[in-house]
């Protein structure tokens, strides 16, 4: 704090803040309805009238036309839109169905070609074994691997393979079989023509010998393309469960079977024998995970397999194809088998057209295995997971395919069909940028419907702004220098004058013949100053029994013919129970004799505004400021049995306040030397307003001239009251507050008067 305060009193020393914090408003002060607080927020719409009425109905016209603008574009879009869709709907749904025939037909003819080519080579090599007089088991295929390639790439195999069947009594004779052959003769590949299979018995999975009890054995024999590690040549496939189902549905039926879906990962008997058929280094980048180390395709999703290694996804199945020993029906004998692995992402590829997109396709058998794809334009067909993994959205249009009857034969297990869904993409396809074009101009051109019509409303707004933009300045000058009450009956009289110049009963003119309405008195009433009053020698200001400032006529004013501004009932009344505050800055007048005017108004301005927001915040009706003293009261316009103690309350606030505003403003305005002095008395207060080309709210009576006096003779940095207001702040409980002066004082036409000084203890209640 600032040297000044060093004799203010017990409360110097004591902030702001540190009060705010001891204390809470009760709610008599600071709980008030909207219309205890005297501010500009107040005003009520309803008192703009015939302008304030004509804005609301130009408001609610434009949200009328707005709203049938809207409304109709909603509709009119609306239909077209769902026109538009309908078509594409139909569109799309008539595309899809004609691409999933494409697909019945690609799939049930590539099956058929597939099937086509393992008969194919099983005839061959049935034809190859009569003609050379072969005698079964003990047969050789010559140039197996360049046939079986063509297989391969003509039905989009990932290998093929052929096995006689070996009969328990033949198991002698086929050992010796194979211990006459070497890796060279059998593939010959003169490369190899010195290696010798390192397995002549028939061997079982995991390297255990056969079973003693089999009646026959399918060991693996030939394949293309050739094993690159021939330790796989006589692995028995009856050892193995994926081709023994598929070999006894194929005995049983005596036709081409495939078996079950299965993924590699998910098979065992997938995982073996993966260096057999190539050098590793012919698998850089592949993953090689069957039965014949033959690479699998490898286009797919890849998946870590027990944390371990990356193997192939992608669905794959067994084809297998018996082979007879003759031709004829009846006499004819099963004496191998040819065998292929059918990576079914290349299955599906070539089937649609270039430009199509995703078309899922979920490969299903009747064992439970389902896996989906993607069928696309550009020959191509990718995994993409196991399951409906996408689709299910467009589930109404999704059609079936059974291609896998193709396959069924007697014994089989597992039948397979195809489910087709289309997917966004291909849906995208069919619903065209058309429509958004034709949809976005029927948008713009409402849009502009819209515009020009707010352009139209802007400027009807604008004028009506401006007349509404009169009468809100017009109430909330009134509203900011008269009490509720009195605003209600100084525009009641407005109105009622304004309807009496309509009626050429009163007319309303300046010198130069004007006229003038309630909104420019006003006006130039706010914007007037106040003379500074005479003040004393100790820094007083004399006052006489009129508070609320009396105004001058300027020269030039109006002046009012006929009925004039102060015809009818006088706008006054007399408040029984009131307690009056003034406030008086110390020092004032040698401070700012030498300070520039902007920096007198800056102090004046920042510290009656802090005050104008405590007074609005504890119910305090601010009267006005008269030079640099304050000028309050409490108990008008809403009489309130606690005037008194909230009064006192506002006046510790304001001390508090100030002191924290001088601080403030010390090194900027040099305010470390002022202080205030405030005075408070109670009694009866006659208040109203006196109308005349200034109108302004006053207030008269003793009780303001004695209050005066109380501020004049009260102390630097103290509060001083007279016994009126004691009295009241000892019915309210707050005696505590109450410091009887020591010496009493001699007031002008009230002689000597026992007065006493206000001090709201620091860190006391507010409900003390």
């Amino acid at each position: 704090m600032s040297s000044h305060q060093g004799d203010a009193g017990p409360l110097a020393g004591i902030t702001m803040e540190d009060y705010d914090s001891a204390s809470e408003y009760p709610d008599s002060e600071g709980n008030l309805d909207a219309a205890s607080v005297h501010t500009a927020k107040s005003v009520k719409k309803e008192e703009y009238h015939g302008a304030g009425r004509d804005n609301r109905h130009v408001w609610l016209s434009m949200i009328v036309v707005l709203l049938m603008i809207g409304a109709t574009t909603g509709v009119v879009l609306g239909f077209t839109n769902k026109f538009l869709i309908d078509e594409e709907t139909t569109e799309f749904e008539n595309g899809f169905r004609q691409h999933v025939s494409a697909i019945a037909e690609g799939t049930n003819f590539h099956a058929k070609s597939m099937i086509g080519y393992m008969e194919s080579m099983a005839e061959t090599i049935t034809s190859y074994s009569a003609a050379s007089s072969a005698q079964w088991p003990l047969v050789t295929v010559p140039d197996f691997v360049r046939r079986g390639q063509r297989t391969i790439d003509e039905a989009r195999l990932d290998m093929v393979a052929f096995s006689p069947i070996v009969d328990a009594k033949h198991l002698g004779n086929w050992s010796g079989f194979v211990a006459s052959k070497s890796v060279g003769s059998l593939y010959e590949d003169e490369s190899k023509e010195a290696n010798d299979f390192p397995n002549t018995d028939i061997y079982n999975f995991g390297n255990d010998d056969i079973f003693a009890g089999a009646t026959s054995y399918v060991p693996f024999w030939m394949s293309s393309p050739m094993p690159y590690n021939v330790s796989v040549v006589n692995l028995n496939l009856l050892s193995k469960e994926t081709y023994n189902k598929a070999f006894q549905s194929m005995k049983l039926s005596e036709q081409t079977v495939v078996s079950e879906l299965f993924t590699p990962y998910k098979n065992e008997d997938m995982f073996i024998l993966k260096e057999h058929v190539f050098p590793p280094s012919h698998f850089d980048g592949k993953v090689v995970e069957n039965d014949f180390g033959i690479p699998l395709n490898t286009d797919g999703n890849t998946e870590e397999a027990d944390g371990e290694e990356v193997i192939d996804q992608i669905p794959h199945s067994v084809i297998m194809t018996p082979v007879f020993d003759n031709f004829d029906l009846d006499r004819r004998s099963m004496v191998g088998v040819v065998y292929a692995i059918i990576p079914w992402d290349k299955f599906f590829s070539n089937l649609v057209p270039d430009e199509v997109k995703r078309i899922v396709a979920v490969l299903k058998d009747t064992c439970g295995n389902r896996y989906s794809f993607v069928i696309n334009g550009n020959n191509t067909a990718t995994y993409i997971g196991e399951g409906d993994v996408e689709g299910t959205n467009n589930a109404y249009i999704s059609e079936t395919i059974d291609f896998g009857q193709v396959f069924e034969a007697d014994g089989t297990e597992c039948v397979y069909s195809l489910a087709i869904y289309p997917s966004e993409n291909f849906e995208a396809l069919f619903y065209a940028d058309a429509r958004k074009l034709f949809m976005s101009f029927f948008a713009v051109v409402f849009i502009f419907l819209g515009v020009g019509f707010l352009l139209f409303f802007w400027f009807v707004e604008r004028r009506q702004r401006k007349v509404v933009g009169v009468a809100q300045r017009t109430t909330a000058i009134v509203s900011s220098l008269f009490p509720d009450n009195v605003r209600d009956r100084i525009m009641q009289q407005a109105e009622k004058q304004a309807n009496e110049e309509a009626k050429g009963k009163v007319l309303v003119v300046s010198e130069d013949g004007a006229n003038e309405n309630l909104a420019q008195l006003l006006e130039s009433g706010k914007n007037e100053e106040v003379s500074e009053s005479p003040r004393s020698s100790n820094g007083s200001s004399k006052r006489g029994r009129l508070v609320g400032g009396g105004r001058t006529p300027r020269a030039g004013g109006k002046k009012r013919v006929a009925n004039g501004s102060t015809d009818g009932a006088p706008i006054a009344d007399r408040y029984p129970h009131c307690t009056v505050f003034f406030a008086d800055i110390v020092g004032f007048t040698s401070w700012s004799s030498d300070r520039d005017p902007v920096h007198v108004f800056l102090l004046l301005e920042t510290l009656y505004g802090e005050a104008d927001k405590i007074a609005n915040r504890m119910g305090v009706f601010k009267v006005e400021t008269i030079g640099d003293c304050y000028v309050a009261v409490t108990g008008l316009p809403k009489p309130r049995f606690d005037h008194a103690v909230a009064l006192a309350r506002f006046s510790q606030k304001f001390l508090l306040k100030s002191r924290q505003v001088f601080l403030d403003l010390e090194d900027t305005l040099g305010t470390s030397k002022l202080d205030v002095r405030i005075g408070l008395h109670s009694g009866p207060v006659t208040a109203g307003v006196l109308r005349g080309e200034k109108a302004r709210f006053q207030l008269f009576g003793d009780t303001v001239n004695t209050a005066a006096r109380m501020e004049s003779n009260s102390e630097t940095g103290r509060i001083h009251c007279s016994k009126t207001t004691a009295d009241l702040l000892v019915e309210g409980g707050k005696q505590l507050w109450l410091t009887e002066r020591a010496d009493k004082i001699v007031a002008k036409g009230k002689g000597e008067m026992t007065t006493y000084f206000i001090e709201v203890p620091f860190g006391v209640p507010s409900s003390d």
